[in-house]
């Protein structure tokens, strides 16, 4: 599961320990920062969302997020192992 803290600019993911959710969750672990265009103290995001069935091979995920209610933007995370 990937997800945003309320007005951070971070995208989180954490993984079920095993296929009975009851079991728990791994530790969160920061994936992408968002870098900001705003103009400083007002900068925030938020509607972060990502899209994992762009990348069928599961290497690479796309991700998306509202900034200060005036832009939409996207990125995309390569992961290596």
């Amino acid at each position: 599961m990937v997800f945003t803290r309320s007005l951070d600019s971070r995208f989180y993911i954490v993984y079920a320990n095993s296929r009975n959710f009851s079991k728990g969750f791994s530790a969160p672990q920061q994936i992408y920062t968002a870098p900001l265009i705003g103009n400083g103290a007002n900068d925030y995001m938020y509607a972060g969302h990502s899209y994992p069935n762009w990348d069928p091979t599961g290497k690479s995920l796309l991700l998306s997020w509202s900034e200060q209610a005036k832009w939409v933007r996207m990125a995309q995370v390569t992961f290596t192992s």
